[in-house]
Protein backbone atom coordinates (compact mmCIF):
# COMPACT_ATOMS: atom_id res chain seq x y z
CA UNK A 1 0.00 0.00 0.00
CA UNK A 2 1.24 3.51 -0.90
CA UNK A 3 0.14 6.41 1.32
CA UNK A 4 0.47 10.10 0.44
CA UNK A 5 0.70 12.72 3.20
CA UNK A 6 0.71 16.53 3.10
CA UNK A 7 1.61 17.64 6.64
CA UNK A 8 3.61 16.65 9.70
CA UNK A 9 0.72 15.14 11.64
CA UNK A 10 -0.24 12.88 8.74
CA UNK A 11 3.38 11.81 8.24
CA UNK A 12 3.71 10.78 11.88
CA UNK A 13 0.42 8.86 11.68
CA UNK A 14 1.25 7.09 8.42
CA UNK A 15 4.61 5.88 9.73
CA UNK A 16 2.99 4.64 12.93
CA UNK A 17 0.24 2.89 10.92
CA UNK A 18 2.90 0.84 9.09
CA UNK A 19 3.12 -1.25 12.25
CA UNK A 20 -0.44 -2.54 11.85
CA UNK A 21 -1.25 -1.86 8.18
CA UNK A 22 0.35 -3.18 4.99
CA UNK A 23 2.03 0.14 4.15
CA UNK A 24 5.20 -0.22 2.07
CA UNK A 25 5.73 3.36 0.87
CA UNK A 26 4.91 6.85 2.16
CA UNK A 27 5.09 9.81 -0.22
CA UNK A 28 5.27 13.37 1.11
CA UNK A 29 3.41 15.76 -1.21
CA UNK A 30 4.28 19.17 0.25
CA UNK A 31 6.90 21.84 -0.31
CA UNK A 32 7.48 22.22 3.43
CA UNK A 33 6.21 20.68 6.64
CA UNK A 34 6.89 21.41 10.31
CA UNK A 35 7.12 18.71 12.94
CA UNK A 36 5.91 19.32 16.48
CA UNK A 37 6.86 15.77 17.47
CA UNK A 38 9.41 13.27 16.12
CA UNK A 39 8.62 10.79 13.36
CA UNK A 40 9.07 7.49 15.24
CA UNK A 41 9.96 4.58 12.97
CA UNK A 42 8.03 1.56 14.31
CA UNK A 43 9.80 -1.38 15.90
CA UNK A 44 7.68 -3.77 13.82
CA UNK A 45 6.29 -3.67 10.28
CA UNK A 46 3.09 -5.30 9.08
CA UNK A 47 4.21 -5.70 5.44
CA UNK A 48 5.63 -9.10 4.57
CA UNK A 49 8.64 -7.42 2.94
CA UNK A 50 9.61 -5.86 6.30
CA UNK A 51 10.71 -2.81 4.34
CA UNK A 52 9.30 0.74 4.40
CA UNK A 53 10.13 3.60 2.03
CA UNK A 54 9.65 7.24 3.02
CA UNK A 55 10.04 9.46 -0.05
CA UNK A 56 10.17 13.19 0.65
CA UNK A 57 10.00 14.10 -3.05
CA UNK A 58 12.23 17.10 -2.31
CA UNK A 59 10.27 18.40 0.67
CA UNK A 60 11.75 20.46 3.53
CA UNK A 61 11.01 19.16 7.03
CA UNK A 62 11.60 21.58 9.91
CA UNK A 63 11.74 21.11 13.67
CA UNK A 64 8.96 23.09 15.34
CA UNK A 65 9.96 22.22 18.92
CA UNK A 66 12.99 20.64 20.63
CA UNK A 67 13.12 16.88 19.99
CA UNK A 68 15.64 14.01 20.01
CA UNK A 69 15.43 13.57 16.21
CA UNK A 70 13.26 14.51 13.27
CA UNK A 71 13.12 10.92 11.99
CA UNK A 72 14.35 7.98 14.03
CA UNK A 73 13.74 4.64 15.63
CA UNK A 74 13.13 4.52 19.39
CA UNK A 75 15.66 2.89 21.67
CA UNK A 76 15.05 -0.84 22.35
CA UNK A 77 14.60 -1.78 25.97
CA UNK A 78 17.41 -4.35 25.97
CA UNK A 79 19.71 -6.48 23.79
CA UNK A 80 17.05 -9.13 23.25
CA UNK A 81 14.60 -6.67 21.74
CA UNK A 82 17.41 -5.01 19.76
CA UNK A 83 18.32 -8.29 18.05
CA UNK A 84 14.68 -9.14 17.38
CA UNK A 85 13.77 -5.83 15.73
CA UNK A 86 17.05 -5.66 13.80
CA UNK A 87 16.54 -8.90 11.93
CA UNK A 88 15.30 -8.41 8.36
CA UNK A 89 13.80 -4.97 8.92
CA UNK A 90 15.07 -2.09 6.79
CA UNK A 91 13.97 1.38 5.81
CA UNK A 92 14.61 3.69 2.88
CA UNK A 93 14.56 7.42 3.62
CA UNK A 94 15.11 9.55 0.56
CA UNK A 95 14.78 12.92 -1.18
CA UNK A 96 14.35 15.41 1.66
CA UNK A 97 15.91 18.44 3.35
CA UNK A 98 15.88 18.28 7.17
CA UNK A 99 16.27 21.53 9.12
CA UNK A 100 16.86 20.78 12.80
CA UNK A 101 16.77 24.55 13.55
CA UNK A 102 19.36 24.13 16.32
CA UNK A 103 16.71 22.51 18.57
CA UNK A 104 16.67 18.86 17.39
CA UNK A 105 19.52 16.57 18.40
CA UNK A 106 19.60 14.54 15.16
CA UNK A 107 18.20 14.76 11.69
CA UNK A 108 18.00 10.98 11.30
CA UNK A 109 18.88 8.55 14.08
CA UNK A 110 18.18 4.95 13.10
CA UNK A 111 18.57 2.04 15.49
CA UNK A 112 18.68 -1.73 15.11
CA UNK A 113 17.98 -2.27 11.41
CA UNK A 114 19.27 -4.31 8.50
CA UNK A 115 19.77 -2.92 4.99
CA UNK A 116 18.73 0.67 5.68
CA UNK A 117 19.15 2.91 2.64
CA UNK A 118 19.37 6.66 3.21
CA UNK A 119 19.94 8.70 0.06
CA UNK A 120 19.75 12.27 -1.20
CA UNK A 121 19.06 13.68 2.26
CA UNK A 122 20.48 16.99 3.52
CA UNK A 123 20.55 17.73 7.25
CA UNK A 124 21.40 21.12 8.74
CA UNK A 125 21.76 22.64 12.23
CA UNK A 126 21.50 19.48 14.37
CA UNK A 127 22.84 19.56 17.92
CA UNK A 128 24.43 16.09 18.05
CA UNK A 129 24.39 14.43 14.63
CA UNK A 130 23.15 14.73 11.07
CA UNK A 131 22.58 11.11 10.00
CA UNK A 132 23.58 8.38 12.43
CA UNK A 133 23.03 4.62 12.30
CA UNK A 134 23.28 2.72 15.60
CA UNK A 135 23.43 -1.07 15.12
CA UNK A 136 22.53 -0.50 11.47
CA UNK A 137 23.83 -3.66 9.86
CA UNK A 138 24.80 -3.48 6.18
CA UNK A 139 23.31 -0.01 5.81
CA UNK A 140 24.01 2.33 2.89
CA UNK A 141 24.08 6.12 3.18
CA UNK A 142 24.70 7.78 -0.17
CA UNK A 143 24.65 11.21 -1.83
CA UNK A 144 23.75 12.88 1.46
CA UNK A 145 24.97 16.18 2.88
CA UNK A 146 25.31 17.75 6.33
CA UNK A 147 25.86 21.37 7.31
CA UNK A 148 26.35 23.21 10.58
CA UNK A 149 26.31 20.08 12.76
CA UNK A 150 27.73 20.33 16.28
CA UNK A 151 28.66 16.66 16.79
CA UNK A 152 28.84 13.98 14.08
CA UNK A 153 27.92 14.71 10.48
CA UNK A 154 27.32 11.13 9.26
CA UNK A 155 28.05 8.18 11.54
CA UNK A 156 28.10 4.38 11.59
CA UNK A 157 27.92 3.60 15.30
CA UNK A 158 27.31 0.83 17.79
CA UNK A 159 24.08 0.58 19.74
CA UNK A 160 23.59 2.53 22.96
CA UNK A 161 20.65 0.58 24.42
CA UNK A 162 20.97 -1.17 27.80
CA UNK A 163 23.24 -4.18 27.45
CA UNK A 164 24.47 -3.19 23.98
CA UNK A 165 28.16 -3.49 24.75
CA UNK A 166 30.82 -2.85 22.12
CA UNK A 167 31.17 -6.19 20.34
CA UNK A 168 27.66 -7.21 19.28
CA UNK A 169 25.91 -3.98 18.31
CA UNK A 170 28.08 -2.32 15.67
CA UNK A 171 26.90 -0.99 12.32
CA UNK A 172 29.06 -3.64 10.70
CA UNK A 173 29.43 -3.66 6.92
CA UNK A 174 27.93 -0.16 6.74
CA UNK A 175 28.86 2.09 3.78
CA UNK A 176 28.83 5.86 3.33
CA UNK A 177 29.21 6.80 -0.32
CA UNK A 178 29.51 10.10 -2.23
CA UNK A 179 28.47 12.18 0.77
CA UNK A 180 29.57 15.70 1.68
CA UNK A 181 29.92 17.50 4.98
CA UNK A 182 30.27 21.25 5.48
CA UNK A 183 31.79 21.46 8.97
CA UNK A 184 30.98 23.72 11.89
CA UNK A 185 33.72 25.26 14.01
CA UNK A 186 34.81 22.66 16.58
CA UNK A 187 32.58 19.92 15.15
CA UNK A 188 33.59 16.54 16.57
CA UNK A 189 33.83 14.81 13.17
CA UNK A 190 32.34 15.07 9.71
CA UNK A 191 32.26 11.27 9.31
CA UNK A 192 32.64 8.58 11.96
CA UNK A 193 32.71 4.85 12.59
CA UNK A 194 32.39 3.78 16.23
CA UNK A 195 32.82 0.22 17.49
CA UNK A 196 31.83 -1.07 14.05
CA UNK A 197 33.70 -3.42 11.72
CA UNK A 198 34.22 -3.55 7.94
CA UNK A 199 32.85 -0.05 7.43
CA UNK A 200 33.59 2.02 4.31
CA UNK A 201 33.63 5.69 3.36
CA UNK A 202 33.83 6.02 -0.42
CA UNK A 203 34.31 9.24 -2.44
CA UNK A 204 33.25 11.49 0.45
CA UNK A 205 34.10 15.18 0.80
CA UNK A 206 35.05 17.25 3.84
CA UNK A 207 34.13 20.60 2.38
CA UNK A 208 34.95 24.19 3.32
CA UNK A 209 32.48 26.36 5.25
CA UNK A 210 33.64 29.97 5.78
CA UNK A 211 36.78 29.03 7.73
CA UNK A 212 34.89 26.66 10.03
CA UNK A 213 37.45 24.14 11.27
CA UNK A 214 36.25 20.73 12.54
CA UNK A 215 38.21 18.60 14.96
CA UNK A 216 38.29 15.67 12.51
CA UNK A 217 37.31 14.79 8.98
CA UNK A 218 37.03 11.02 9.55
CA UNK A 219 36.98 9.46 13.03
CA UNK A 220 37.31 5.71 13.56
CA UNK A 221 37.01 4.65 17.20
CA UNK A 222 37.26 1.10 18.55
CA UNK A 223 35.55 2.27 21.77
CA UNK A 224 36.64 -0.90 23.54
CA UNK A 225 35.35 -3.17 20.78
CA UNK A 226 37.31 -6.22 19.67
CA UNK A 227 35.40 -6.30 16.36
CA UNK A 228 36.51 -2.86 15.11
CA UNK A 229 39.04 -4.48 12.80
CA UNK A 230 38.76 -2.80 9.43
CA UNK A 231 37.72 0.42 7.75
CA UNK A 232 38.16 1.75 4.22
CA UNK A 233 38.40 5.45 3.44
CA UNK A 234 38.85 5.74 -0.31
CA UNK A 235 39.00 8.54 -2.88
CA UNK A 236 38.10 11.26 -0.40
CA UNK A 237 38.45 15.01 -0.95
CA UNK A 238 39.25 17.59 1.74
CA UNK A 239 38.77 21.33 1.29
CA UNK A 240 39.71 22.35 4.84
CA UNK A 241 42.13 21.57 7.64
CA UNK A 242 41.28 20.15 11.08
CA UNK A 243 42.28 20.84 14.68
CA UNK A 244 43.01 17.17 15.57
CA UNK A 245 43.47 15.22 12.33
CA UNK A 246 41.84 14.76 8.95
CA UNK A 247 41.74 11.01 9.71
CA UNK A 248 41.85 9.92 13.37
CA UNK A 249 42.12 6.15 13.90
CA UNK A 250 41.82 3.92 16.95
CA UNK A 251 41.94 0.26 15.92
CA UNK A 252 41.77 -3.15 17.56
CA UNK A 253 43.88 -5.30 15.30
CA UNK A 254 42.94 -5.46 11.62
CA UNK A 255 43.62 -2.55 9.32
CA UNK A 256 42.61 0.85 8.04
CA UNK A 257 42.89 1.18 4.26
CA UNK A 258 43.20 4.83 3.21
CA UNK A 259 43.45 5.23 -0.54
CA UNK A 260 43.15 7.90 -3.19
CA UNK A 261 42.98 10.89 -0.85
CA UNK A 262 43.30 14.49 -1.98
CA UNK A 263 43.70 16.78 1.05
CA UNK A 264 44.49 20.32 -0.05
CA UNK A 265 45.76 21.93 3.14
CA UNK A 266 48.28 21.35 5.92
CA UNK A 267 47.51 19.96 9.35
CA UNK A 268 47.69 16.40 10.64
CA UNK A 269 46.79 14.06 7.79
CA UNK A 270 46.49 10.77 9.70
CA UNK A 271 46.65 10.16 13.45
CA UNK A 272 46.65 6.50 14.47
CA UNK A 273 46.83 4.17 17.42
CA UNK A 274 46.01 0.50 17.76
CA UNK A 275 46.43 -2.80 19.53
CA UNK A 276 47.43 -6.27 18.34
CA UNK A 277 49.66 -4.85 15.59
CA UNK A 278 46.96 -2.92 13.79
CA UNK A 279 47.87 -1.84 10.26
CA UNK A 280 47.41 1.54 8.59
CA UNK A 281 47.70 1.41 4.80
CA UNK A 282 48.06 4.78 3.05
CA UNK A 283 48.33 4.76 -0.72
CA UNK A 284 47.54 6.62 -3.95
CA UNK A 285 47.44 10.06 -2.34
CA UNK A 286 47.24 12.60 -5.13
CA UNK A 287 48.51 15.45 -2.98
CA UNK A 288 50.11 16.03 0.42
CA UNK A 289 50.86 19.58 1.52
CA UNK A 290 54.54 20.03 2.28
CA UNK A 291 53.70 21.33 5.78
CA UNK A 292 51.39 18.44 6.62
CA UNK A 293 52.12 16.06 9.50
CA UNK A 294 51.38 12.49 10.51
CA UNK A 295 51.06 11.20 14.08
CA UNK A 296 51.99 7.78 15.46
CA UNK A 297 50.48 7.63 18.93
CA UNK A 298 52.00 4.23 19.75
CA UNK A 299 54.89 2.13 18.48
CA UNK A 300 52.95 -1.10 17.88
CA UNK A 301 50.77 0.02 14.96
CA UNK A 302 52.25 -0.89 11.58
CA UNK A 303 52.24 1.82 8.89
CA UNK A 304 52.42 1.09 5.17
CA UNK A 305 52.85 3.81 2.52
CA UNK A 306 52.45 2.74 -1.09
CA UNK A 307 52.24 4.31 -4.55
CA UNK A 308 51.73 7.89 -3.37
CA UNK A 309 52.22 10.39 -6.20
CA UNK A 310 54.08 12.89 -4.06
CA UNK A 311 57.62 13.85 -3.14
CA UNK A 312 56.65 14.02 0.55
CA UNK A 313 59.28 12.29 2.69
CA UNK A 314 57.54 9.97 5.11
CA UNK A 315 60.86 9.10 6.77
CA UNK A 316 61.68 12.65 7.85
CA UNK A 317 61.05 12.98 11.62
CA UNK A 318 60.01 16.63 11.18
CA UNK A 319 56.99 15.39 9.22
CA UNK A 320 55.73 13.54 12.30
CA UNK A 321 54.16 15.01 15.42
CA UNK A 322 56.76 15.19 18.22
CA UNK A 323 59.32 13.98 15.62
CA UNK A 324 58.24 10.42 16.45
CA UNK A 325 58.24 7.99 13.53
CA UNK A 326 56.23 4.77 13.79
CA UNK A 327 58.02 1.84 15.36
CA UNK A 328 57.09 -0.25 12.32
CA UNK A 329 56.69 1.13 8.82
CA UNK A 330 57.19 0.13 5.21
CA UNK A 331 57.32 2.43 2.20
CA UNK A 332 57.06 1.69 -1.49
CA UNK A 333 55.66 3.57 -4.41
CA UNK A 334 55.99 5.64 -7.52
CA UNK A 335 57.18 9.13 -6.66
CA UNK A 336 57.63 12.36 -8.56
CA UNK A 337 61.27 11.43 -9.16
CA UNK A 338 60.01 8.51 -11.30
CA UNK A 339 61.89 5.98 -9.20
CA UNK A 340 60.42 3.09 -7.30
CA UNK A 341 61.36 3.18 -3.64
CA UNK A 342 61.22 0.54 -0.95
CA UNK A 343 62.05 1.30 2.64
CA UNK A 344 61.49 -0.73 5.75
CA UNK A 345 62.07 1.28 8.92
CA UNK A 346 64.82 3.17 7.10
CA UNK A 347 66.89 0.03 6.47
CA UNK A 348 68.81 -0.53 3.25
CA UNK A 349 68.75 -4.32 3.53
CA UNK A 350 65.90 -6.74 4.05
CA UNK A 351 66.67 -10.40 4.79
CA UNK A 352 70.26 -9.72 3.81
CA UNK A 353 69.37 -8.26 0.40
CA UNK A 354 69.64 -4.68 -0.80
CA UNK A 355 66.49 -2.55 -0.83
CA UNK A 356 66.05 -0.09 -3.69
CA UNK A 357 65.71 3.28 -1.97
CA UNK A 358 64.63 6.71 -3.10
CA UNK A 359 67.66 8.64 -4.46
Amino acid sequence: MIVTVTNGENLIKAVKDAETMNITKIIIDADEITLNAPVHIPKKLKALSKYLIIDGCGTTIKAGVPMPYLIGRPQPVDANEANNIMQSQGFEITNMFLDCKGIADYGIQMRCTYHDHIKRVTVISALKGGIVEEFGMNCLIEQCETRNISGIGIGLHNGTYPGAGYNKSGSNMGTVSQCRSFPKQGQTACFSSMASGNTAFIRCTVDAASNQIPMRGFWVVNDGSTTCKSVRITDFWAETTTSVAMIDLSLTGGYAHISGGYPQYAGTMVRAQGTNYSEVHIERYGNINGSAKFEAIDQDTCWYFGANATSYDFTNPTNWIASTLPGKYFIEGFHYNKEWSLRANGATKLNGKNILTQP
